[in-house]
């Protein structure tokens, strides 16, 4: 597969799906060859 500029890679998930248990939540997300991309979510 080909990534071209403005693909969407990773999207989340609907509302309800997941909780935010802790005050402080880390998402990554890592594509082999190209990197990771990690976010912070603080409640």
């Amino acid at each position: 597969m080909t990534l071209l500029p403005g693909d969407l890679i990773a999207c989340g998930t609907s509302v309800g799906i997941g909780v935010m248990k802790e005050p402080v939540n880390t998402v990554t997300v890592a594509i082999d060859g190209i990197g990771r991309l990690t976010n912070e979510f603080r409640q």
